[in-house]
This record gives structure tokens, C-alpha cells and sequence, in this order.
């Protein structure tokens, strides 16, 4: 009887739901209709026209084209709006490619307007769909995209690993214009991350297939940049040929833009090349080379950029500095200064405050200024270097900072995240529960009715036994009761499948709940793994934050004592005009000079080696090869520099970065001050776990055992004991070989 009840329920349960689901179809289709008649009848006869094509396909690719049209003119919002217009009318055709790119250009207008969230949000939809279809076109444009938003960000690592699975689609596909345009990127993000070499290589490729494709504008991208990465190598003249080169395209194609930019270029290359003619004595060709600089850099100086007109007022007073016309130098620099901090502009104070202490230091230098104006401007230098060191560590320390908030608003996202997760799956388990509860009272009742039915056919039974009725009679009742106990047993049987229906329903859900029981503690516990990996990186960027401020107070110590030992140097001057020594004033006023130039060079030297950008092994070996270059060029002594490739993908640490360098620096000035060599090797090499660096020279030699000047030789071995390494010095007439073994980290 309760069975035919809820039987009953159900099917009314069914016909309700039909009426609803009937309902609501109804009213979506009205709705619809409504729709596309307000877009039919829209003001605007074109797009009017639009929505009238038949063909679906062709009605979105006329879209896609009237709605780039109006975002390319809009505001931010209004262009966004239309976009998303256009992914609706996309959807109802099905045209899943259409939506894809429609979300990368809403993407890129974001990243346009530096909103890089919602760029990202954008990139990835488009992604899932490119994903889900393998359009390889589209795959390599969206990582295209995705590596300039990473890029804009400065994330150069994570720009460089989707810049690369772009390129590996551009390749499949044989896409010559895809293939450059990457590599360019990928030469720009090399550049950025110090790999010059690298990137050089990225951008002779490109040039190679613009060539091919007889594109000039595109070889001027690569010869552009291209010379800038040859110039931050210290190979200036590779850098003007291919300047030169950029500035004729330009020039050709009238690109007045490109044509002042790489004007500005031009005159730091010549700029270098002039102090390099400066070192050898090439008087005539230093003035050459300043003389043009100084004309591209006013060019620079017309430009409508405010960043544009700084830095060429940077660049001007740094030529005027060179010819040693102080007072234009000063006057420059403190343009450039007006105008950056007009812009609110942080990133340019430290190159505006080390040019003002060059301008210094060089005055300090400078014979024909008297004695007391010189140490003025000793003194000037210092704090003008100071206030450098100040700059780039609050750049440091901002980026810092940034990237430990990011991570912090990411934890406590994932872990609000998580908590939610976790309520949602306890309220999923007391759903279970309710639901075995309501399973267990149906059983129950299934099972009275059966006993019920039981005693029914029993009670019938002994009432057939007891009727004396005639053969006749006795047989129909006979014949009824056997055709109602069959009905029953029908009826029990029937009973008796649903009931195993239930238990088998019941063990099902049983088994659901032992397997969510599981997934959930699987989550669980990759939730508690995430949770303390994230605490792990927290803890890694607080002390990377700690060991930088504590660098920084060894720098300010460091300066404070250079200062202390100038001042001692300056009463000692004063005593000695007092008694009228005045040969010995000027040997005082070197050692301040000499002091002076160390600290720079020393403290220029640990502020390169806290910079993350300076990790790799090819950024470390491009400086040395760098700085052994320029201090032999000016002595006339050849180098051969080699280092294993395999050594340039390993990031070293602070400690390791600053005690190698210094090691070699020791090593190279010594060699270019007594050595009287002509030819210097210097080879690093891998060996199993250990790096070898050996520099050896054909000079005069010395005795290591007899030197007393040992505080340079003293120095370089403890800073190779601090490293676990260990130093050897070998020297005869014939030359010296300085052999550093150093422990790689595993």
C-alpha cells in the first residue's frame, strides 16, 4: 500500500518538473528573441546589417573586424564592453576560435592599460580554448602574449619559458614573421637578464630571417638591439657597425622616432670609444668621438619625452665631463635631475647620482684646481656615491617588498580558499548521512509490510481449515485462497527486489562515501603541503630581505671608515701646510684620491653582486671578462679569456658572487701593475664538483714566499678559505700561473 504511494509521488514529482523545465524554455526563448530584435533594430545601420547575414560564421568574422574597429577608438571600458558583446554573439555561433581571440585582444588592452590581473584572466580563457580545439596558430600568439605581460611585470624568467613554447609553435607552423618576433623577445629578455652574449646570438637569427624576408624595419629592430648588447659587452666597435647600420634603415624609411632613439645610442657608443681612445693617448680621435656624441645628445634633447630628454642631459654632462667642462657637466646633470624628479621617477636617480660622483672624483683629480678645492670635491664624490648606494638599495628593497607582499595576499587567498573548501566538503558528508538515515526508514518499512503480508496469508490459511464446507465449496475457496496467495507472493516478490535495490543502493553510497572520505584526506593533506611550501618561500624571501639589509649596513660602514681615514688624511694636510711641507701635501692628496676610487670601485662591486639579476654564471663571467678587458686594453696586453658553458646556467650566491670577483679583480690589477706581460690566460673550467679558474701571464714573475706587499695576496686567500676553496701561487722569471679552486653547492 505505501509502496503504490511514493510510486504515485514520483510520477506527480516528474510531471511537475516537466511543467517547469517547459516553463522556463519558454520564457528563455521569448527572452531571445527580444534580444536579437534590440540588436536588429539598433540605431546603427552597419551593425544592423551584420546581424542580417545568414551564415553564422561570416556574421562573427564581421564582427570581429567592426568591433576591433570601435575598441581601437574607444576608452578602456567602452572597448571592453563591445569586445564582450561580441564573445556573446561568438558563443551563440559556436565559433570557439572567434572567442579565443576576442578574449586575447580584451587581454591586451589591459595589459596596454597595466592592468595585468585581468590581462592574465583574458590570456588563460583563450588559452583553455586554443588547448581544447590544438589550434597551434593561436597556442603561439597567447604565450606570446603571456610572455610580455610576464615581461612588463619584470618576471624576465617566467616571460622567457612561455616565450620559448610560443617559438616551438612558430616553428611547427614555419611561420617565418611568428619565429622573429619571438626570437626579438627573446634576445630583449636575454638582454635584460645580463646574457648578452645569448643574446646577440637570438638577435644575428633574426636579422638573418628579415633578410630573408626583405623586411628593413625588422633588421633595424635586431641591429638596434644588437648594438646595445655588443656595447654592454665592452665591444664598442661590433656596437657602432651595427648602430650605423640601424640608423640607414631609419634614415631610408624616414622613422624619425627610431632615428633619434638610436641617435641617443650612437653617441654612447662614441662616447666609450672616446674614452678608450682617451686611455691610448689618441688625443685627436677622443676629441672626434666626443664631438659627435655631443651633437647626437643635443638631438635627444628636442625630443617631446621627458624620459628621453633626462637621460640625453645624463649622456651630455658625462661627454662635458670627459673634455672637462665642469660647469656644462654640472649644469646638465642638474637638469636631468629637475626633470626625473618632476616625473616621480625613482629608477633613474642611481644613474644620475653616479654620474654627479664621477663629475666629483674627476675634479678631485684634476691638477689645475688648488688643493682645498680638490678635497672639497673628494669629499662631494662620497656623498654623491652615498647617495647612489641609497637609490639602488630602495629599488632593491621596494622590489623586494613587493614580491614578499604578493606572496603573503596569495597565502592567505589560498588558505581562505582552503577553509571554504573544507566547509563545503563537511557540509557534502552531513548530506550523506541525512541521506543513509532516509535510506534505513525506508528499509524499515518495506520490512513491515512483508511481515504484515505474512501474517495475512497465515490468518487466511487457518480460516480455510476451519470451514466445513462442501467438496464444491471447498474447492472454489481453495482455488481463490490459492490465487490470492499467489498475488501475495507476486507482491512479496516484488517487495523483496526493490529491498535488494535499496541495499544495493545503499552499499553504492556506502562505497561513495569510503571514496570521497579518501579524496578528501588526499586533499587535505596537498593543501597542508601547499600551505607549508608557501611558508617555506615566505621564510626564504625574509631572509634574502635580512642578508640585503644586512649588506647594506656593512656598505655604510664601509664608507663611514673610508670618510674617517679622510679626514685623518686632511688634518694631516693641514699640519703640513702649518709647517710649510708642502712637497709632502700632494703625496696626501693622492692617498685621499686613491682611498676615494677604491671605496667607488669596491662598494660598485658588492652592489652588483646583491643585485638577483647577477646570479647566473654567464652574467659573473661576462663582468670579469669585462673588466680584465678594459684594464689590459689601456697597458697594451693581449687577453684570452675562456669559461665552460656548462658553468653559465649555475646561479651562485651573494657570498660566492662577491668573494670570486674580488678574487680575480686582485689577481688581474696585480698582474696589469707588475707582471710587464703581454699576453694574459684566464680559463674557468668544470671539474666534477668544482670550479678551476686559472690565470696565467708571460711576465717577470716574483717570489711568493719573499713579497711583503702580502695583503693583497693575503686577502685573496682567506676570501678563497671563506668559500671552502683553496688558492696557489706559482712564479718564475717566465711568468705567473694563479690557480682557484672553488666547491660548487649541490
Amino acid at each position: 500500500m505505501n509502496l503504490t504511494i511514493i510510486v504515485h509521488y514520483k510520477n506527480w514529482l516528474e510531471c511537475l518538473f516537466q511543467t517547469i523545465y517547459k516553463f522556463l524554455f519558454v520564457i528563455l526563448l521569448i527572452f531571445s528573441c527580444q534580444v536579437k530584435a534590440q540588436d536588429v533594430n539598433s540605431n546603427n545601420p552597419q551593425l544592423e546589417k551584420i546581424l542580417l547575414l545568414k551564415n553564422d560564421s561570416a556574421k562573427v568574422d564581421s564582427l570581429l573586424v567592426y568591433y576591433k574597429k570601435l575598441g581601437s577608438n574607444d576608452d578602456l571600458k567602452t572597448a571592453v564592453k563591445n569586445f564582450e558583446k561580441a564573445i556573446s554573439i561568438a558563443n551563440r555561433a559556436g565559433n570557439k576560435i572567434a572567442i579565443a581571440e576576442l578574449h586575447t585582444i580584451i587581454g591586451n588592452l589591459h595589459k596596454n592599460h597595466g592592468e595585468f590581473d585581468d590581462a592574465m584572466v583574458h590570456q588563460n580563457k583563450a588559452l583553455e580554448i586554443a588547448l581544447a580545439l590544438n589550434s597551434k596558430k593561436n597556442l603561439a600568439l597567447i604565450y606570446t602574449y603571456i610572455g610580455v605581460i610576464y615581461k612588463e611585470q619584470s618576471d624576465f624568467i617566467t616571460a622567457t619559458s612561455f616565450q620559448l613554447k610560443a617559438l616551438k609553435y612558430f616553428e611547427e607552423l614555419k611561420d617565418s614573421s611568428g619565429i622573429s618576433k619571438t626570437m626579438l623577445n627573446l634576445g630583449v629578455l636575454c638582454k635584460n637578464q645580463g646574457k648578452f652574449v645569448e643574446a646577440i646570438d637570438y638577435y644575428k637569427k633574426v636579422e638573418s630571417i628579415y633578410l630573408k624576408m626583405n623586411k628593413p624595419d625588422g633588421v633595424a629592430a635586431a641591429l638596434g638591439n644588437m648594438a646595445v648588447a655588443y656595447s654592454e659587452l665592452g665591444k664598442n666597435d661590433s656596437a657602432y657597425l651595427a648602430i650605423i647600420q640601424t640608423i640607414e634603415i631609419d634614415r631610408k624609411a624616414n622613422r624619425k622616432k627610431n632615428y633619434l632613439s638610436n641617435m641617443t645610442t650612437l653617441g654612447n657608443i662614441l662616447s666609450r670609444l672616446g674614452k678608450e681612445a682617451e686611455i691610448m693617448n689618441d688625443t685627436i680621435k677622443a676629441d672626434t668621438c666626443y664631438s659627435r656624441a655631443e651633437k647626437y645628445f643635443f638631438l635627444g634633447i628636442e625630443s617631446d619625452n621627458d624620459d628621453f630628454k633626462g637621460m640625453n642631459s645624463i649622456n651630455l654632462a658625462t661627454i662635458f665631463t670627459y673634455r672637462k667642462r665642469y660647469a656644462e657637466a654640472r649644469g646638465w646633470l642638474n637638469k636631468g635631475l629637475e626633470l626625473f624628479q618632476k616625473l616621480e621617477s625613482k629608477k633613474y636617480l642611481p644613474n644620475v647620482y653616479s654620474r654627479f660622483s664621477m663629475l666629483d672624483s674627476t675634479m678631485a683629480t684634476d691638477p689645475s684646481f688648488p688643493l682645498n678645492t680638490r678635497l672639497e670635491h673628494s669629499f662631494q664624490a662620497l656623498h654623491y656615491f652615498t647617495l647612489y648606494n641609497q637609490a639602488q638599495n630602495e629599488l632593491i628593497n621596494e622590489e623586494s617588498n613587493k614580491k614578499t607582499t604578493e606572496l603573503k595576499v596569495r597565502y592567505e587567498t589560498e588558505k581562505k580558499d582552503n577553509e571554504i573548501l573544507l566547509l563545503n566538503k563537511e557540509n557534502a558528508f552531513k548530506d550523506i548521512s541525512l541521506k543513509e538515515q532516509l535510506s534505513a526508514l525506508l528499509i524499515s518499512k518495506l520490512r513491515d509490510e512483508k511481515n504484515k503480508n505474512e501474517i495475512e496469508l497465515l490468518s487466511s490459511s487457518n480460516a480455510i481449515s476451519e470451514l466445513r464446507l462442501t467438496s464444491t465449496q471447498q474447492e472454489l475457496e481453495k482455488q481463490r485462497l490459492k490465487s490470492k496467495a499467489e498475488a501475495y507472493e507476486l507482491q512479496l516478490s516484488k517487495q523483496e527486489r526493490d529491498l535488494k535495490n535499496i541495499e544495493l543502493g545503499e552499499e553504492k553510497l556506502l562505497r561513495g562515501v569510503t571514496t570521497g572520505g579518501s579524496l578528501a584526506l588526499l586533499l587535505i593533506g596537498l593543501l597542508v603541503f601547499n600551505r607549508f611550501k608557501l611558508r617555506k618561500q615566505l621564510e626564504q624571501k625574509e631572509a634574502i630581505l635580512r642578508q640585503r639589509k644586512a649588506i647594506s649596513a656593512d656598505l655604510h660602514d664601509d664608507v663611514g671608515s673610508t670618510l674617517s681615514s679622510i679626514s685623518i688624511y686632511s688634518e694631516a694636510i693641514k699640519n703640513k701646510l702649518t709647517h710649510n711641507e708642502t712637497d709632502k701635501v700632494m703625496d696626501l692628496v693622492n692617498k685621499i684620491g686613491e682611498n676615494a676610487r677604491e671605496t667607488i670601485s669596491n662598494l660598485s662591486d658588492i652592489v652588483w653582486s646583491i643585485n638577483p639579476i647577477n646570479d647566473s654564471g654567464e652574467v659573473i663571467f661576462n663582468r670579469m671578462e669585462t673588466f680584465a678587458y678594459s684594464l689590459f686594453s689601456s697597458k697594451g696586453i693581449k687577453l684570452n679569456f675562456t669559461s665552460d658553458k656548462s658553468l653559465h646556467s649555475i646561479n651562485y650566491s651573494i657570498e660566492m658572487k662577491q668573494n670570486m670577483f674580488l678574487i680575480f679583480k686582485e689577481a688581474i690589477n696585480n698582474c696589469a701593475k707588475y707582471s710587464q706581460a703581454t699576453l694574459v690566460n684566464v680559463d674557468i673550467r668544470k671539474n666534477n664538483n668544482l670550479m678551476n679558474i686559472t690565470i696565467s701571464d708571460n711576465g717577470i714573475g716574483f717570489d711568493p714566499t719573499s713579497t711583503n706587499g702580502g695583503n693583497g695576496l693575503r686577502n685573496m686567500k682567506e676570501r678563497a678559505s671563506e668559500l671552502s676553496g683553496t688558492l696557489d701561487i706559482q712564479s718564475m722569471n717566465k711568468g705567473t700561473k694563479i690557480s682557484l679552486s672553488l666547491p660548487l653547492a649541490s
